[in-house]
């Protein structure tokens, strides 16, 4: 039983909740509402599209795990898993088995939707997830971007899941599509700046042991000094995105979505942009990353009030 309590902590069951959660909200507070202006109901296809997402996902946590073992174990000794209580070669067997059913899930979801695209999702995170374990994370801005762009090209699977009737809104209210397209693109430009600054920071964190496996991340090549104000620019742009995008739509907002992304995002990303000025030991990069993470979340809730 604690091993297997042990194997489900090696695929991070809160951060597939969250996984699972953010991509709920955006179809079902998001483009689901908007298709019931007119009357256009709703697919049952997103949940099972979501089925494949979350299988690669915790595929993916294995393998980082799996090629991170030698990092970890000076990095975060106390709460290593693979090679203590589970042998490096059982975590593999696993990663291939969660794989093969999320690419067997994500072949068929994807001949039931007639859609390459979807499917073409699905096998990039798969490829992308595993050569960002393997060598990507090691290279400077290389790995960030790699993380930020998947978390970015998930958002398009509730998209896809709605298709048809999205192009339907399309002819009866080319405006509100526009909208709708609109939230999309600010969503997913939200999602890219935090996670490519969460990466970051948890690159400065890691510093240690990416250090002596010989990696060749931002804070390793460029210094802490410098990775700061790549941080800061990163928030600036994230701050810009959020005002310009709410002060475009300020109109056409429910209070109660302004309140809330206010509350749980602007006020934590101040939180994290103040713990980067101000950090000079690991402790405060942590907090820093800690606040990003709850902007991020804050922000994908706020959108249960749009």
């Amino acid at each position: 039983m604690a091993k297997l309590l042990k194997y489900f902590k090696l695929i991070r069951p809160l951060n597939l909740f969250i996984l699972g959660g953010t991509l709920y909200i955006i179809h079902s507070f998001l483009i689901t509402s908007f298709l019931a202006e007119f009357g256009i109901l709703a697919s049952a296809n997103f949940f099972a599209f979501l089925i494949p997402v979350i299988l690669i996902s915790a595929g993916g946590y294995i393998i980082n795990d799996y090629f991170d073992i030698g990092i970890d174990a000076i990095n975060k000794p106390e709460s290593q898993i693979i090679n203590k209580t589970i042998l490096a070669k059982t975590t593999k067997i696993a990663y291939v088995i969660i794989v093969v059913f999320g690419l067997v899930s994500a072949i068929y979801f994807s001949f039931l939707a007639n859609s390459k695209l979807l499917f073409a999702i699905y096998l990039t995170s798969i490829l992308l997830l595993f050569f960002y374990s393997k060598n990507l994370k090691s290279k400077p801005l290389v790995g960030n971007l790699t993380i930020a762009f998947l978390a970015t090209l998930v958002l398009v699977i509730p998209f896809i899941s709605e298709f048809s009737g999205i192009s339907f809104l399309k002819e009866v209210s080319y405006s509100r599509y526009s909208d709708l397209l609109f939230w999309m693109g600010f969503i997913s430009i939200f999602s890219f700046l935090t996670t490519l600054s969460r990466e970051i920071v948890k690159d400065v964190e890691d510093m240690d042991g990416d250090s002596k496996k010989g990696c060749r991340t931002i804070p390793i090549v460029l210094g802490i000094s410098n990775t700061k104000t790549i941080l800061s620019w990163i928030s600036s742009l994230t701050f810009f995105l959020l005002f310009f995008g709410i002060l475009l739509k300020v109109t056409t907002l429910k209070l109660a979505f302004i309140i809330s992304i206010t509350i749980l995002s602007f006020i934590p990303l101040l939180a994290q942009a103040y713990y980067i000025s101000v950090a000079s030991e690991k402790k405060q990069f942590t907090k820093a990353s800690f606040w990003l993470k709850i902007a991020m979340i804050g922000g994908i809730l706020s959108f249960t009030f749009i």
